[in-house]
């Protein structure tokens, strides 16, 4: 009668540890999809800082040779204007003042990229 007795608790125990043990190994299934989930999240953001990157810094490149390309016609100009009349001097100021929203765009470029690797950093953690 006691054998029988203990024999029905460790039946109980045994049938309560597989219960435990099933439950554990499906709360570890879980865990790494979760974490499979969160690397595949973490991925995608990576990618998409990394189009957003290259994407700023083709823009920028091209600003870059247009700033380039606006400075040297300004520096052109300027050169004439020494030897030209009012009207090639009102030409050099033209361009001048067409370098200054160029410069303002490469800077706003330069801000909105730190600003979009923030944004993307802050989601990734």
């Amino acid at each position: 009668s006691q054998l029988a007795h203990e024999a029905g608790l460790r039946g109980g125990l045994e049938e309560r540890l597989a219960d435990a043990l099933r439950a554990a190994e499906a709360a570890a299934e879980e865990a790494g999809r979760c974490l499979a989930e969160r690397d595949e999240e973490m991925g995608r953001h990576e990618a998409a800082v990394a189009q957003l990157e290259a994407s700023h810094q083709a823009r920028e490149a091209k600003l870059a040779e247009a700033l380039r390309e606006a400075e040297a016609a300004a520096e052109a100009a300027a050169s004439v204007q020494s030897r030209a009349d009012a009207g090639l001097a009102e030409e050099a100021a033209a361009l001048r003042a067409a370098l200054a929203p160029l410069q303002a765009d490469l800077l706003q470029s330069q801000q909105a990229l730190l600003e979009a690797r923030s944004t993307c950093e802050a989601e990734v953690q």
